[in-house]
């Protein structure tokens, strides 16, 4: 009796047993073609932050002209000073967020000078003109803080305008590129901020 029990439990578990189950021994070249297709399904796959698929940090220098309401006439000024921006691409699309600082030290012209510093936010689109050259054009808006003298009488203000903006990007590597800027000011409030344009050189890396 015991013996017939023992048999039916082994032809049952024979009946259960599925070959595809088994584990096997994995070869080297196996492990090796494993870890790349996780690899490649890692890369090709865009990591989203904060809904951006990407996001990057952005340096450059800045050259401008600039008209100004002074105290007693206008007067222009080529001011020139760092600009600092970070950006987001929107997931699934050419259209990016950008926030960023200029910052246009004191520059003077006889017993008149002007300094400024710009709080601007846009959104741009950015798409490839062939393999190594990238368009960028879109629009903003500026926050001026300028502050002028003129005949020893100053005024500080605080001034917006809407701008126009269009520029190129080209890499460097993977993570670096390089970029030009050109910004088209034209004022909405303030008194002191007549319009100006400004070109921006860029280097850009992607966090």
């Amino acid at each position: 009796m015991v013996f017939l029990f023992i048999s039916w439990t082994q032809a049952w578990a024979q009946g259960q047993y599925n070959p595809q189950d088994r584990s096997y021994e994995m070869t080297y070249e196996d492990l090796v073609q494993e870890l790349s297709a996780q690899k490649k399904n890692v890369t090709d796959s865009p990591t989203e932050v904060m809904g951006f698929d990407r996001i990057q940090a952005l340096f450059g220098y800045s050259f401008s002209a600039m008209n100004f309401n002074l105290a007693t006439k206008s007067s222009s000024f080529n001011m020139n000073g760092i600009d600092i921006r970070a950006n987001g691409q929107l997931s699934q699309s050419n259209w990016q967020l950008e926030g960023g600082l200029k910052n246009y030290a004191k520059v003077s012209n006889g017993d008149e000078s002007a300094e400024s510093r710009i709080l601007t936010t846009s959104l741009r689109n950015q798409n490839y003109l062939n393999a190594k050259l990238l368009y960028v054009i879109g629009f903003s808006s500026s926050v001026h803080w300028i502050n002028t003298q003129d005949s020893g009488k100053s005024r500080n203000e605080i001034d917006l305008s809407l701008n126009i903006v269009a520029g190129v990007r080209s890499p460097l590597s993977p993570q670096l590129s390089w970029g030009i800027d050109i910004n088209a000011y034209s004022p909405v409030s303030g008194k002191t901020l007549k319009g100006g344009v400004e070109a921006v050189v860029l280097l850009s890396s992607t966090l």
